[in-house]
């Protein structure tokens, strides 16, 4: 199971440093968006408060990629940042198409089936590769709800609820 981000609402994880690669500084990173320009050279990210400015981009694919940093040149300088979050303030270059959401935007989500049954709200979110899989917990325990359009009926960030349709099996 990957490790969760600590919460933050003022800046959106989208990567995580994993360790550092070769001898100049590079970083591998996790990719966690969808938002392919975001590691492109020149974009600045924050790890805790510190901008950080991308220098150089290497064998970028969309779940890794290596990174260099202004003013990181060494692989002590890099080692400091291993297993660190890389963030942009909530609302930056976030423009997603359709039906896609951010997960920030639906952890805490209410979830009511169509019959107005309240299951209760989403506290975690699971990747899977295919789609992803909301951990609903409520009153009466845990339900985990796939991210498909058979059962997400729709989402309403303004009220916070998820209209869903249970399937069979899921209770």
């Amino acid at each position: 199971m990957r490790s969760t981000p600590p919460p933050d609402n003022s800046n959106v994880v989208i990567g995580q440093v994993l360790g550092v690669r070769g001898y100049a500084g590079f970083v591998r990173v996790r990719i966690l968006t969808v938002l392919e320009d975001r590691f492109e050279e020149g974009k600045c990210v924050y790890i805790g408060d510190r901008q950080y400015w991308i220098s150089e981009v290497e064998n970028l694919t969309s779940n890794h990629g290596l990174l260099r940093f202004l003013g990181i040149n060494t692989n002590e300088e890099a080692q400091i940042l291993q297993g660190q979050w890389l963030t942009i303030p909530t609302g930056v270059g976030q423009n997603l198409d359709g039906d896609d959401y951010f997960h920030y935007q639906m952890v805490g989500l209410t979830v009511e089936t169509e019959d107005g049954e309240v299951l209760g709200t989403i506290e975690n979110i699971i990747e899977t590769g295919s789609n992803d899989v909301y951990v609903v917990v409520g009153d009466t325990g845990e339900i985990l709800l796939p991210a498909i359009g058979q059962v997400v009926k729709s989402i309403d960030l303004e009220s916070k609820k998820m209209l869903v349709t249970l399937m069979n099996g899921m209770r």
